[in-house]
């Protein structure tokens, strides 16, 4: 009876590491599935972020360049105008 007694147990344990095996699999798929979608946002958001920084230094250009003209226009009309 004993040996009989020790396969049983045997099979158990079998049964219940093959079960915490499926567990950490399938928690380790879900892992994956979020890592590949937070490495996808991540990428996506560095993107819009370079874009963004383009975006910005072309308006900064814009601004420079528009305040020189004013300033160009400024100093004539306030000469004249005494200021």
């Amino acid at each position: 009876m004993k040996p009989l007694l020790q396969v049983t147990n045997t099979e158990e344990k079998l049964n219940k590491k093959e079960n915490e095996l499926r567990q950490v699999t399938e928690h380790l798929t879900v892992l994956r599935s979020e890592h590949d979608s937070l490495k996808a946002e991540q990428e996506q958001l560095t993107s819009d972020k370079v874009l963004l920084t383009e975006q910005l230094r072309a308006e900064q250009d814009l601004s420079a360049e528009t305040e020189e003209v004013l300033s160009s226009f400024c100093t004539p009309l306030c000469t004249f105008l005494h200021f």
